[in-house]
């Protein structure tokens, strides 16, 4: 999923159970309190925050809403030319 137009985060994925998905975050995020808050750590769901170049600062951050360690997990930098 590509967020890269994305301004407001905030509590996007709060309380959300048993997801796999991949996800791209832009570099025009301005606001992310609690967006991974709660995030379900039953199942086998995981969220993937992949970043664009020069964004990794930023990705830290918001995955450091979450409240649990083992489902969301930092992935790696994306071009916007591949």
């Amino acid at each position: 999923m590509n967020l890269y137009n994305v301004v407001n985060m905030d509590t996007m994925f709060a309380y959300v159970g048993n997801i796999n998905i991949s996800l791209t975050l832009g570099n025009k995020i301005s606001s992310y309190s609690n967006a991974f808050g709660y995030i379900s750590t039953s199942g086998d769901g995981k969220i993937i925050v992949n970043y664009l170049e020069g964004s990794e600062e930023l990705a830290d951050k918001i995955i450091a809403t979450r409240q649990e360690r083992k489902n969301v997990v930092k992935g790696q930098a994306v071009s916007l030319t591949s």
